[in-house]
C-alpha cells in the first residue's frame, strides 16, 4: 500500500500532537464507530476486542477501515497478537514509522 492517507497525515502533523496518541485516537474512532458507541464514550484500551463486543467479522472490517485510513497493511495475525486498542495502536505506530523513513 502507499504512505498514509492524506487526512491522516495532515492529522499526525498538527502542531503539538503527539504522534503516538494522535494514531489511538484515531483507531479509538474507528474502533468507537464499529461498536456503534457515541463519540464521548470512553473505551477502555486494555480490553480486547473481544471483551469490548467485536466479533471476528467486526474486526477484519475495523482492520479494513485502519488499513485504508492510514495507508498500511495489517496483518491478520497482528489483531491477534496486538489485541488491545492500544496494542494495535502502538503496532500502527511502528507501521507508520517505517511507512514515514
Amino acid at each position: 500500500m502507499d504512505a498514509m492517507t492524506s487526512a491522516a497525515r495532515r492529522l499526525l502533523a498538527a502542531p503539538g500532537a503527539d504522534f503516538d496518541d494522535e494514531v489511538e485516537r484515531l483507531a479509538t474512532a474507528v474502533f468507537r464507530d464499529a461498536l456503534l458507541a457515541p463519540d464521548d464514550e470512553e473505551l477502555p484500551a486494555d480490553q480486547t476486542f473481544f471483551e469490548l463486543g467485536l466479533t471476528s467479522l467486526r474486526m477484519v472490517e475495523v482492520r479494513e477501515r485502519l488499513e485504508e485510513m492510514f495507508g498500511v497493511e495489517i496483518a491478520t495475525v497482528a489483531l491477534f497478537d496486538h489485541p488491545t486498542i492500544d496494542g494495535l495502536s502502538g503496532h500502527l505506530v511502528d507501521l507508520l514509522s517505517g511507512a514515514q523513513s
